[in-house]
């Protein structure tokens, strides 16, 4: 986003420039005066230090100004009658949002809507609703804050001034910009632009909107208008705010980024420094507007040539920006941290340092790019995945009444979401539906958010998630080498969506190597065919299984040259690979890809063991270790109604798990080992009795319904022929993902009880599995879901993870009962004995599996003996 947000603090005239610190220092001298007279709580001098922190604000000190507000803040609550109290809650939350904190300023401004909408004016509601959507388009729930946003505006043209509505106009028009509607942004700028006219008290908001319609041509590729715009915007606010004010590094920063598409490097340069430190010197050193410029200097750095200075810079602006985004995470429910992360790197479009950094070590041009790039990404991975894992398992020691009932209301609020997800695939009206999803939504993320300012202060002083580039390579074992893939934006063609891959490749004990694999698309597009026929040309109707294993040599072989042959050179003398898959490559099952002969990966490469981040190789044990096996499987899923598609029984679901007992209690005999089949085989059954193990075994039927849908077999463990009837009714945006267990067809039959038989990915996520050394996922998709670059795979997968669980089998495609049971069986007999892993275990039961079906002369096809995969610590 390259244009100034404006907050509608309480009306006051903006202080022309040679005027600002007199009247600071008039107000402060006032606020003195009244608290002398009527004491330190009077709602006189409440009102002063308000007024000492908008002329702060005004004059770009708005750090100065946050404890003036919170002491006027501290007074007015403990008034009688608590006046304007929603008034100075919305001023202190845009403040601080603007500060970027927005942890503090999310449950200020809260507070200050519903305040406001209980008894305040109309102007407070507004100002209220301004605050609070410039706070939610700044974390990236842009539906939410067009929402917002639109109330307010439409609130100030009833009752607002015209300056109250252009800049509510500027407001709305940024998100329309991002949002990707160009033409209704540039009608609103516009729009905002004449209403602000010529109003003196206004000069500083005209800028704003020059700047904003400047940011609307540019991104057009109207270069010319751009320029003009900008440098009336940059005229225009030096006049109203001074030359110092950081706001004047807006338009700075504006024209430095239109001379860089013109090429105009060196002019670029110059601007970007005096945006730099204008930021610096007005907002603190670890600001992300800081972290802004400074990425913006590295680049136009980068492109003169001085590649040490741009790596130094290019790291500090991406240190300073995650661990803004840290920080932003640990306020925010789950939905919300992840699409405040995609915002982060789409908003950041040319900015992002990562993407600057991993330019400068695939041109190998700067000493210790490769490395300080890598640093980067292994801080960097599954930012939301740590601090979310980190915030549930804080608050589940906490001990405190507060923190148990916020546990226990967030999983009763989950599972009436899941409930509402699953039936309302029944036929309920589309509006009803999404209303009811809506609400329940809602209710579910406000307990998270409670429980996130539990579990903030300790979160602060969390290990999980400092792990650095030098820890992972002392946790490498001898002769091993770590793989990280990384989708990434290449600097100058962001704009026109250049997407590659690269690979870092670091072996035991030496430096890093960064190897370019290509366009994103051809990699996305040979994954995506490989995945088709690997999960599903083995069965495809009039395809002949020697037929559909030569298409998937084909597709494999495409794949393999790209993403592994590139790395294969290094790998030569490697015993075992650490791989850490990136966007699309999570589905790929590596061992399934062919080799240069006639067999496959699996066979003739060395170990592959998948981690979800770098981190896993040396984050230290948890520190509750599980004791036992939890097995459940073949539940009974009850009777369907005459016509309905149903959840089949799985009789060898039934038989796996009773062997994977008998062979867990002969190498454990002093552990308790709990086995549950049937129609004891329910939802609240895993619930209750799967804490506190070591491991957990579950063999059933497993979905993820997409947007699209999707289609199991008959003989598979997946929704079989439910998602294809009940796809088409699906109103809910999100993915969902689940295990079915006992009575699950009665949901089916429109059954209203409590336990549906679904257990969510949501629901999961919420249950305490910490200790659990590994969880065996025997299901189809269990390792499928959305995918969100960065932080991988947001299914099944990810909600075990964050349940506690160090170690997941998953299946990447529909599985079938019977030929999982046999694998399942292979996998438990290398990995119980001891000494290896859970990788090296499915490994073996892969390779067992394939020689048996080629000693029979039956396809090798990848789908009867590689869906399974173990990723993460084991």
């Amino acid at each position: 986003m390259r244009a100034l947000t404006c907050i509608a603090l309480a009306a006051l005239a903006v202080p022309r420039a040679a005027e600002a610190a007199d009247a600071v220092a008039d107000a402060l001298e006032r606020a003195r005066r009244i608290e002398e007279a009527h004491g330190p709580a009077s709602p006189e001098l409440a009102d002063a230090l308000a007024r000492v922190g908008v002329l702060l604000y005004q004059i770009g000190a708005s750090a100065d100004a946050v404890p003036h507000f919170e002491r006027a803040l501290r007074i007015r609550e403990s008034l009688p009658g608590q006046p304007r109290l929603a008034a100075t809650l919305a001023n202190l939350g845009g403040i601080l949002w603007q500060t970027g904190e927005y942890s503090r300023a999310r449950p200020h401004l809260e507070r200050a809507v519903g305040l406001a909408r209980q008894g305040g004016s109309k102007q407070e509601i507004a100002r209220a609703l301004n605050a609070h959507g410039l706070l939610q388009h700044a974390v990236g729930d842009l539906e939410e804050a067009r929402k917002t946003l639109a109330e307010s505006l439409e609130i100030f043209e009833l009752e607002g001034a015209p300056g109250d509505v252009s800049k509510a106009l500027n407001n709305l028009g940024l998100l329309l910009e991002e949002s990707g509607d160009a033409a209704a942004a540039r009608r609103t700028f516009e729009r905002a632009l004449k209403l602000a006219g010529d109003d003196p008290a206004l000069r500083a908001h005209r800028a704003t909107c020059l700047n904003s319609l400047g940011w609307s041509h540019h991104s057009s590729g109207e270069h010319a208008e751009a320029r003009r715009s900008y440098e009336a915007a940059l005229e225009l606010r030096r006049e109203a705010l001074g030359a110092d004010h950081p706001d004047v590094a807006w338009p700075l920063a504006n024209l430095g980024l239109l001379d860089e598409d013109l090429g105009r490097f060196e002019e670029a340069r110059k601007l970007h420094e005096q945006a730099l430190a204008l930021r610096e010197a007005g907002l603190g050193a670890d600001h992300p507007l800081v972290a802004q410029s400074l990425g913006d200097l590295a680049r136009a750095l980068a492109a003169l040539g001085s590649s040490a200075e741009a790596l130094r810079l290019a790291v500090r602006s991406e240190e300073i920006g995650r661990e803004h985004a840290r920080l932003t995470l640990r306020a925010l429910p789950e939905r919300q941290a992840l699409r405040h992360l995609s915002a982060r790197g789409a908003r950041a479009r040319r900015t992002q340092s990562l993407d600057l950094l991993l330019s400068l070590a695939r041109e190998a041009k700067a000493p210790g790019a490769t490395r300080a790039a890598l640093d980067a990404l292994v801080r960097s991975r599954a930012l939301a995945l740590d601090e979310l894992a980190s915030r549930l398992r804080l608050v589940q020691l906490e001990k405190s009444p507060e923190a148990r009932d916020s546990v226990t209301r967030l999983r009763s609020a989950r599972e009436r979401l899941a409930n509402l997800r699953y039936r309302g695939l029944q036929g309920e009206a589309p509006e009803r539906y999404r209303a009811s999803i809506e609400a329940a939504r809602r209710e579910a993320e406000e307990i998270e958010s409670r429980l996130a300012r539990l579990g903030e202060s300790g979160s602060r002083d969390a290990a999980r998630g400092r792990v650095q580039l030098e820890d992972v390579a002392a946790s490498l074992p001898a002769r091993a080498l770590l793989i990280a893939y990384v989708r990434h934006r290449e600097p100058g063609r962001a704009s026109r969506g250049g997407e590659v891959y690269s690979a870092f490749v670091l072996p035991s004990g030496r430096e890093p190597d960064l190897i370019p694999l290509g366009r994103a698309i051809d990699v996305d597009e040979a994954v995506a065919k490989f995945h088709l026929e690997a999960s599903q040309g083995a069965l495809s109707p009039g395809r002949p299984s020697v037929e559909a294993e030569a298409r998937a040599r084909e597709a494999g072989d495409a794949l393999r040259r790209k993403v592994w042959d590139p790395v294969a050179s290094r790998i030569a003398g490697a015993r075992r690979v650490f791989v850490v898959p990136d966007s699309s490559l999570h589905v790929v099952s590596f061992g399934a890809l062919p080799d240069a002969a006639s067999g496959y990966l699996v066979e003739s490469a060395p170990e592959i063991h998948l981690l979800t981040a770098e981190r896993d190789l040396s984050e230290p044990p948890p520190s509750r270790r599980g004791r036992g096996l939890f097995a459940i499987g073949g539940p009974a899923f009850g009777d369907a109604e005459a016509g309905e598609p149903a959840f089949a029984p799985l009789p060898s679901a039934e038989r796996e798990v009773r062997r994977a007992a008998e062979l867990w209690a002969e190498r454990f005999p002093q552990e308790p080992t709990v086995v549950v089949r049937g129609p004891e085989a329910s939802e609240s059954a895993f619930k209750e009795q799967a804490a506190g193990k070591r491991m957990a075994h579950v063999a059933t039927h497993g979905f993820f319904l997409s947007s699209t849908g999707m289609l199991s077999r008959p003989g598979t463990r997946g929704l079989g022929r439910v998602v294809a009837a009940r796809t088409a009714r699906k109103s809910d945006s999100l993915g969902f993902a689940a295990l079915a267990f006992a009575g699950a067809n009665r949901s089916l039959a429109g059954s209203e009880a409590p336990e549906d038989g679904i257990l969510s990915a949501e629901e999961v996520s919420v249950l305490d599995l910490s200790g659990m050394e590994l969880a065996v996922l025997s299901a189809c998709d269990t390792g499928a879901g959305d995918i969100q670059a960065g932080e991988g795979v947001l299914g099944l997968r990810r909600a075990f993870q964050l349940a506690g669980a160090q170690g997941l089998v998953v299946s990447l495609w529909a599985v079938e009962d019977d030929a999982t049971r046999a694998w399942m069986e292979a996998f438990y007999r290398s990995w119980l004995p001891g000494g290896r892993s859970a990788a090296e275990a499915a490994r073996a039961a892969s390779l067992e599996v394939l020689r048996e079906r080629r000693g029979k002369g039956l396809s090798t096809h990848p789908f009867f003996w590689a869906g399974f995969v173990a990723v993460g610590r084991q």
